[in-house]
């Protein structure tokens, strides 16, 4: 198992290695963290971003490398705790099957590689529904499993704010069975964790103005907006589109081999007409909730990976009835291999480098207040970013003139200029000759344009 975990860290950190530039929401992670790290707590709990992800990138400090191996390390974590899950109902074998889809899992690979929530999210909610799970299982309860998984569940709210309903699944599945039981030590283990974070936590930003980030984003983690309100848009067109987009978005996320598996293992049951192998409570509740949720506020292909984190066992449970033939086993963990090996050794966002090039050129010529149409820039320059789409939210408005006078306005630095048409060359002569022109061979070609004060 511990080997299985390693392999499945390694993966991906390399993935982590071949980013040109680092994720458009990434940057908001890092800024968070940056807060943390010099104490600015009040700054970095109101903001939108949960304070979980950045808190694990703290220590990184703003090392990019090394941040991306802490989510690396975080997000193979899923192994040991899908193993976990699937082992105490299916046995030993099912649960090294379970470990070896987890750790070559080609998206938890490409997002466990990336700056973003998704990775740990993912390995807490698998943990907290698997020590749940253990709780439950064992005769008299177990204190310290309902601990754990109570623990878990609130790692993931502070990762991801739809981490509260698995939360609550949790909470709830173990407060009854600490009630049926007669074992009030099950339920104050539950009740702990929430009790001393996640209440106040809720408490403390309701009562205060979310900095940064979209409405959508306020709603999600301060529960201000009213539910009424924002079911009230939701047509059943629109949730039969989000609908096909999250099925579509699972099957993505199972990947060449976790399909296959998927696939045969429907096709057993069906054709055996059996019930589904062990308890699936915990996990179907926890499941439908995060589906409820994506379909009233978004669906985002990167949201499949949770879903498909909520299958893992029963995952195992058929690689390893396929797994019994040996041509299967050796032609499905080829496939594993190969599609872990083709995801971790891709080049992601080659086209983006020029944003990270005219970043470092900004850095080196000390801006400290920049304009563009992307805030990657002036992430990596080390500055300020004045992001224009805020500032003129239609891009058929950005002209040159527009654009000039609002840098005018600003009092930036520097300006960005993304270079779409030909015409678009040397287009804010307002501001004098660009200083610099970054990319145009496969990468966006930008132009630098420096204000003098």
């Amino acid at each position: 198992m511990l080997a299985l975990t390693a392999a499945g860290a390694l993966l991906r950190g390399a993935a982590a290695g071949r980013a040109a530039v680092i994720s458009r929401d990434a940057a908001g992670y890092l800024d968070v963290a940056a807060s943390l790290r010099a104490g600015e707590f009040g700054a970095a709990l109101a903001h939108h971003v949960p304070p979980g992800y950045p808190l694990l990138l703290a220590p990184a400090g703003g090392d990019l490398i090394l941040a991306g191996w802490l989510t690396a390390i975080a997000s193979a974590l899923v192994v040991p705790f899908a193993a976990l899950a699937a082992g105490q109902r299916f046995g030993a074998r099912v649960a090294v099957w379970t470990a070896a889809l987890a750790a070559l899992w080609p998206l938890g690979i490409e997002l466990g590689g990336e700056l973003l929530s998704d990775g740990p999210f993912v390995a807490w909610v698998v943990g907290a529904l698997a020590c749940a799970d253990r709780a439950i299982l064992r005769a008299r309860g177990d204190w310290r499993w309902s601990l754990a998984a109570s623990a878990l569940g609130a790692l993931g709210y502070f990762t991801r704010p739809e981490g509260v309903l698995v939360l609550g699944v949790v909470g709830l599945a173990l407060a009854l069975a600490g009630i049926a039981r007669r074992r009030p030590a099950l339920v104050a283990a539950v009740a702990g964790p929430a009790c001393a974070a996640v209440v106040p936590y809720l408490l403390w930003i309701r009562s205060r103005p979310v900095l940064g980030g979209s409405e959508a984003g306020a709603w999600k983690l301060t529960l201000k907006r009213n539910l009424g309100e924002r079911l009230a848009i939701v047509t059943p067109g629109l949730l039969a589109n989000r609908a096909g987009r999250l099925g579509l978005a699972w099957g993505v996320a199972l990947g060449p081999a976790g399909g296959l598996v998927a696939a045969w293992g429907l096709v057993h049951w069906a054709r055996t007409r059996g019930r589904p192998p062990g308890s699936v409570a915990l996990h179907l509740g926890a499941g439908l909730l995060l589906c409820a949720a994506y379909l009233v506020v978004r669906v985002d292909p990167r949201y499949g990976l949770t879903l498909v984190g909520l299958c893992l066992p029963w995952l195992g449970l058929a690689g390893r009835g396929l797994a019994r033939d040996r041509r299967w086993r050796v032609g499905l963990l080829a496939l594993a291999v190969v599609s872990a090996g083709a995801v971790a050794s891709r080049p992601r966002r080659a086209d983006k480098a020029s944003l990270r090039d005219a970043g470092l050129h900004l850095r080196a010529t000390g801006a400290r207040r920049v304009l563009a149409h992307d805030s990657r820039a002036a992430f990596y320059a080390g500055a300020e970013a004045e992001h224009l789409l805020l500032r003129i939210p239609d891009p058929q408005q950005h002209t040159p003139d527009r654009v000039v006078a609002l840098a005018r306005e600003l009092g930036v630095d520097a300006v960005v200029w993304r270079v779409r048409r030909p015409e678009d060359a040397g287009a804010l002569r307002g501001l004098g000759p660009p200083e610099s022109t970054f990319g145009g061979d496969g990468s966006v070609r930008l132009e630098v344009y420096r204000l003098t004060r």
